[in-house]
C-alpha cells in the first residue's frame, strides 16, 4: 500500500471497506514497517467516529497523495479533538521524513518498480526495504532512491560522535568517520559545522580515496589537543586528500618535533586550501604526483622546524612529480625556523607562484645519502624573501647525493641577511646544471649569489640590485675557486638598478681563480666600481658588456701589464712590454699607445715583437699559448 496511489476522484471519505482493506494489506505484508500502521489505526478510528467535528471525516487520500495535506489535517485534529491526539501524532511521525530536501521530490516504491537502481555499496544502507520513503532529484533522467541511501551520501564527523566543542578530544570519532568513508570510498568526510574548534589529541588517518573537508576560515577548525603530535594528520593511502581546513598545530603549546600533515609514500595525495598555524614540520611530503595548492603554513618556529619538507622518506628521486602551487610559508620573525621549504629527494618537482618568507633559509635543497633532486622547476616563485641567512641554499650532505637539472624561472631571492643565493657541495656529491632565467636578486646583505661549487651554473636575463648593503667587498655574483662551465648573459649587474636601491656592491662579478669555460656577454655593469674582479681561464668569452667594452682602461707600460678583462687598453709610458695578463683562449685585445711609441718584445708570453707609434692601435689575439700581435 502506498500513500501515493492515484485516485479516481478528488476526495473520498474513509469507509469501513477502507478499514478492512488496510487490515488485510497489513496482515499479508508481514515485513511492512510500523510507520504505516498508525495510518490504518487512524482510518479505523475515524470510521468508528462518524460523529465529530468533521475534520476527521475529511482525512482521506488526496488524489496526488500529498503528505503535506495529510499532515495539515492531522495537526488540526490534534488541536480540536483530544481523544484523537495520539493517533494523529503517529501519522505526523510517519510523515516527518516526507518533505523533499531543497527542490527534490519523494517518489513511491511503485513509481520506481521498473527503474534501474544503482548497486548498493558495501557499508551503505541497503535499498528497497518494504515501505521505504524514496527520493527523486528534480531533473531529466533522475531516478528514485531510498531516502536513507540518499542521506548516507553525506558523511559528517558528527554522525560518529564529533562534538567540536573546544574541549573534548574528537580524534577517535573522526577516525571512525574516516574508516567508514574508506569502506564506501571514494567518499568525503565533512567536519561538523561549529563555531568552536575540533580538538585532535591523537593522529587522524585519512585512508585511500577519502577526502577530509572543512570550511574556509578560522572558526571551524582542527586544533591540536597535545603538543608534538607525530603526525597530527596522516595521508595514508593513494588519493587521500585534505581540503579547506584551518589547523592550529600549536593550540596545545609550541612544537619541537612531529609533523602536522604527513604524507606517506603514496600516489596522488592532495592538500588544498589548508591553513596550518604553528607547526614544527608543517607538511612532510612524499610519494608520487602529490599536490599542495592554495595553502598557508604560518609560524614556522625554532631550530629544526620546516614549513614544507619534500622527500624525507625516499631516495633516488622517488618522490616524483610533486606540485606546489600558490602556497605561502611564513617563519616566526623572533625565532625563525630552519627553512620554509626543504627539498631532500625529488624528481620533476614543480613549484609555482609561491612565497617562502622569514625563515633562516627560504628554500633549501639538501639531499643526503642516495638522495637526488633532479629536474626540478621553480617558476614565478619567491624562493626566499627576508630570510635570516639565505634566500636559496643548494648543498649536498653525502658523496652519493645529487643536485642536477634545476631551472629557476622568474624567481625572486631578496633581503637575506647573508648571501641571497648560496650554492655549495659540502658532501662531495654532484652539483650540476643549475640555471636561473629572469631572476630578481635584490638587497642582500652580502653577495647576490655565491657559487662555491658546481658546474654549468648560469644566470640569464636577470637583475642584481642593491646587494652588499651590509658593507664589505660584496659582489652580485661570486664564482669560487675551480668553479667552471658557467655563464652570465644579458643581465643587469651594475648595482643600484636605476636608483631603486641605495646600496651597490663593490664588484659586479668575482672570479676567484681557475674559472675555465666562462661566458660573460651582453651584460650591463654600469655603475659598478669593478665590473669583473679576476678573470676567466681556459676556453672562455667575455664580450659585448656595457661598463667594460664602453670603458677602456689606462695602464702604464711595464714589462708585464695587467689589463683586467677590458678589451681596449690605453697605454702610457715607453717601457718595453714582454707579457700581458690575464689570458684565456681566444681572447682579443686592442692596445693603443697614447704617450709616444709602444714597444713589445718576446721573452714573456708574446709570440712576436712589435712597435707601434702613438695612437696607432695594436691588435692582440691569445692563441692558447702566447699573444699574436699585429
Amino acid at each position: 500500500m502506498s500513500l501515493h496511489r492515484p485516485q479516481t476522484h478528488r476526495f473520498r471519505r474513509v469507509s469501513t471497506r477502507d478499514v478492512e482493506r488496510c487490515r488485510s494489506a497489513l496482515a499479508s505484508r508481514k515485513r511492512a514497517t510500523s510507520r504505516w500502521r498508525p495510518v490504518a489505526r487512524f482510518a479505523a478510528f475515524a470510521a468508528r467516529r462518524r460523529r465529530g467535528n468533521g475534520i476527521e471525516r475529511r482525512l482521506s487520500y488526496h488524489r496526488e497523495a500529498s503528505p503535506s495535506r495529510a499532515a495539515e489535517i492531522a495537526v488540526q485534529s490534534v488541536h480540536r479533538n483530544r481523544n484523537m491526539r495520539h493517533a494523529a501524532l503517529a501519522v505526523l511521525v510517519s510523515l516527518s521524513v516526507a518533505p523533499a530536501l531543497a527542490a527534490a521530490q519523494v517518489a513511491s516504491p511503485a513509481d520506481s518498480a521498473s527503474t534501474a537502481r544503482p548497486p548498493a555499496a558495501a557499508g551503505r544502507p541497503q535499498p528497497d526495504a518494504p515501505g521505504d520513503v524514496r527520493f527523486r532529484q528534480k531533473g531529466a533522467g533522475s531516478v528514485p532512491r531510498p531516502l536513507a541511501v540518499k542521506l548516507a551520501d553525506i558523511i559528517n564527523g558528527a554522525d560518529f560522535g564529533m562534538l567540536c566543542n573546544g574541549s573534548n578530544d574528537d580524534a577517535a570519532a573522526l577516525n571512525r568517520a574516516l574508516a567508514y568513508a574508506a569502506s564506501v570510498a571514494p567518499a568525503v568526510v565533512n567536519l561538523p559545522l561549529s563555531g568552536t574548534r575540533c580538538v585532535i589529541a591523537g593522529t587522524v588517518t585519512v585512508p585511500e580515496n577519502v577526502t577530509l573537508a572543512g570550511a574556509r576560515g578560522q572558526r571551524a577548525s582542527l586544533a591540536a589537543g597535545a603538543a608534538n603530535l607525530s603526525p597530527m594528520i596522516s595521508l595514508a593511502g593513494n588519493g587521500a586528500a585534505i581540503r579547506d581546513l584551518y589547523i592550529n598545530a600549536s593550540a596545545a603549546g609550541a612544537n619541537s618535533r612531529g609533523a602536522t600533515i604527513a604524507v606517506r609514500n603514496v600516489v596522488a595525495p592532495v592538500i588544498a586550501g589548508v591553513y596550518i598555524q604553528g607547526p614544527f614540520i608543517g607538511i612532510d611530503l612524499n610519494g608520487n604526483q602529490a599536490l599542495v595548492e592554495q595553502t598557508i603554513v604560518n609560524g614556522v618556529k625554532g631550530a629544526g622546524s620546516v614549513g614544507i619538507r619534500i622527500g624525507a622518506l625516499t631516495a633516488h628521486a622517488e618522490t616524483t612529480d610533486a606540485r606546489i602551487a600558490r602556497t605561502t610559508v611564513i617563519g616566526d620573525r623572533a625565532q625563525p625556523g630552519d627553512a620554509a621549504m626543504q627539498i631532500l629527494d625529488a624528481g620533476g618537482l614543480l613549484v609555482s607562484e609561491s612565497d617562502m618568507l622569514f625563515t633562516k633559509i627560504g628554500t633549501q635543497i639538501a639531499p643526503g645519502a642516495n638522495q637526488s633532486v633532479a629536474w626540478a622547476s621553480l617558476n614565478n616563485t619567491y624562493v626566499g624573501d627576508t630570510n635570516a641567512i639565505n634566500a636559496l641554499e643548494i648543498d649536498t650532505r653525502a658523496p652519493s647525493a645529487r643536485v642536477e637539472g634545476l631551472e629557476c624561472s622568474a624567481c625572486w631571492t631578496a633581503s637575506a641577511q647573508s648571501d641571497n643565493i648560496l650554492i655549495a657541495n659540502t658532501g662531495g656529491g654532484l652539483v650540476s646544471e643549475i640555471h636561473f632565467n629572469g631572476l630578481r636578486n635584490y638587497n642582500g646583505a652580502s653577495n647576490g649569489a655565491n657559487v662555491k661549487a658546481g658546474t654549468f651554473v648560469t644566470f640569464d636575463a636577470s637583475r642584481f640590485c642593491g646587494n652588499g648593503r651590509g658593507g664589505g667587498a660584496a659582489a652580485n655574483i661570486v664564482y669560487g675557486p675551480n668553479v667552471s662551465a658557467y655563464a652570465v648573459r644579458n643581465s643587469e649587474l651594475g648595482g643600484s638598478c636605476g636608483g631603486l636601491f641605495k646600496a651597490a656592491p663593490r664588484h659586479g662579478i668575482v672570479l676567484a681563480g681557475n674559472n675555465a669555460g666562462g661566458l660573460v656577454s651582453g651584460n650591463d655593469f654600469s655603475g659598478s666600481r669593478t665590473p669583473i674582479s679576476g678573470a676567466p681561464t681556459g676556453d672562455s668569452i667575455v664580450s659585448s658588456n656595457l661598463g667594460i667594452d664602453t670603458k677602456p682602461v689606462t695602464i702604464a707600460s711595464a714589462a708585464t701589464i695587467d689589463v683586467h678583462t677590458t678589451p681596449v687598453v690605453l697605454l702610457t709610458g715607453n717601457a718595453k712590454i714582454r707579457a700581458i695578463e690575464p689570458t684565456w683562449n681566444g681572447r682579443t685585445l686592442k692596445l693603443i699607445p697614447t704617450k709616444g711609441t709602444a714597444s713589445f718584445a718576446t721573452g714573456g708570453n708574446l709570440c712576436n715583437a712589435a712597435t707601434a707609434a702613438q695612437n696607432a692601435p695594436v691588435d692582440a689575439y691569445f692563441n692558447g699559448s702566447c699573444w699574436n700581435l699585429k
